[in-house]
């Protein structure tokens, strides 16, 4: 081979080279940009799902609760104190049991209230609807509750100071009345049972017929203000005083549920 045709040879070989080069370096780049793709699209869907006013909205009332449920138990055992009583002591367990039933009445209220009407029929109950027991005794066995004596308050109270909306003519509110009080004992489960769930059904027609209304004030109560009427309601209730200042009793919970605006409060006493 003369000295030419092997410097051709040599050259050709060079440029296949450098072609296979020119190849490959383009791989990393269009793996790049496929990453980056993917990437992207994470982070907007991580963003999503971490924005949620809803749940902040749930975060907020929950805090609410948890305050309410602290200032509610200092309340009590202020009552007890100037009886010369020890104080209650909160327990956990038995705030659970307490919480658990004031959500099983927030179900029904989620019917009877609504946050654009003028009208509202929410209801507080001692007997229980849901598999967690129908009365105290059955729900705190539930969760495994130790008890000789228990007894119970409910509360309900309305979170608003004051409520102002624009209209024709002022809103008249259909009549609705229910006492969980004088249901008849004597009644078996269900039929009590049923009793209830034709008072929620009442409520819930009457409530239709409400139309909504523009508000244009909405005054809230603040933590301190509704603890403060829920204490001073039970003190002048003689069967509810009669549990607060129970010298028997030695363990409490506190749950507190908010509802389209309402705060339903039940505080279980035990004593075992």
């Amino acid at each position: 081979m003369s000295t030419i045709s092997s410097i051709l040879v040599l050259l050709q070989a060079i440029a296949q080279l450098l072609n296979l080069i020119g190849q490959t370096s383009d791989l990393p780049d269009t793996t790049l940009e496929k990453v980056d793709t993917v990437v992207e699209e994470t982070l907007s869907f991580a963003n999503e799902v971490i924005i949620d006013e809803d749940e902040e909205d749930r975060q907020t009332v929950r805090a609410t609760e948890d305050i309410l449920e602290l200032l509610i138990f200092q309340g009590i055992n202020q009552e007890r104190e100037k009886e010369n009583l020890e104080p209650v002591v909160l327990d956990s367990n038995i705030s659970d049991v307490a919480r658990a039933h004031s959500r099983d009445q927030a179900r029904d209220d989620e019917k009877t209230t609504d946050p654009d009407k003028p009208c509202a029929y929410p209801i507080i109950r001692h007997q229980g609807l849901t598999t967690n027991g129908f009365d105290l005794g059955d729900r705190l066995r539930t969760d495994s509750v130790k008890f000789k004596v228990a007894g119970e308050n409910i509360a309900l109270i309305s979170g608003f100071r004051k409520l102002s909306y624009l209209a024709a003519k002022r809103v008249v509110c259909p009549k609705f009345e229910f006492e969980s009080e004088e249901i008849d004992k004597d009644l078996s489960e269900l039929e009590q049972k049923t009793i209830i769930w034709e008072s929620v059904d009442e409520a819930e027609e009457l409530l239709e017929e409400v139309p909504e209304v523009e508000w244009v004030n909405i005054e809230r109560l603040s933590p301190e203000e509704i603890a403060e009427k829920t204490v001073k309601g039970w003190m002048d209730s003689p069967g509810h005083r009669a549990n607060v200042l129970n010298e028997k009793y030695e363990r409490t919970g506190i749950g507190v549920v908010e509802v389209n605006g309402y705060y339903i409060l039940t505080q279980n006493f035990v004593f075992d």
